[in-house]
């Protein structure tokens, strides 16, 4: 469907830039200038008319994705995790560093009796 949308609107962009071309040079209006000739008088209705299906179209295709949108089920993704909070996680690196203080400390002790012996 989106690729169809940039065609239609691709289309209208060369529609509205070949209007723009058979523009008169001294900046007459395309209406005038197809008065003076017939051939882009029927050029400019067609044109018209092709911009009108276009308009349609788009309506058309806009209503298709807002249906879609609507009949499609809702996802309810589960809460996130709790995360740890700023006095808990304090509390874990005071007992982290007191657990590596003891260790080292007792391990230093260990040794310096081995020393003595």
């Amino acid at each position: 469907m989106l690729g169809a949308q940039r065609e239609i609107l691709q289309s209208s962009r060369d529609i509205r830039q070949t209007v723009m071309n058979n523009a008169n040079v001294q900046g007459q209006p395309a209406s005038v200038q197809a008065a003076a000739n017939p051939l882009n008088a029927q050029l400019l209705t067609e044109i018209r008319e092709g911009i009108n299906v276009l308009r349609k179209e788009m309506t058309q295709v806009g209503q298709q994705i807002l249906s879609r949108e609507r009949e499609a089920p809702q996802i309810h993704c589960p809460p996130p995790p709790s995360c740890v909070s700023t006095t808990l996680f304090f509390l874990g690196s005071v007992v982290h560093i007191a657990i590596i203080t003891a260790v080292l400390f007792l391990k230093g002790s260990r040794d310096n009796k081995s020393k003595f012996y």
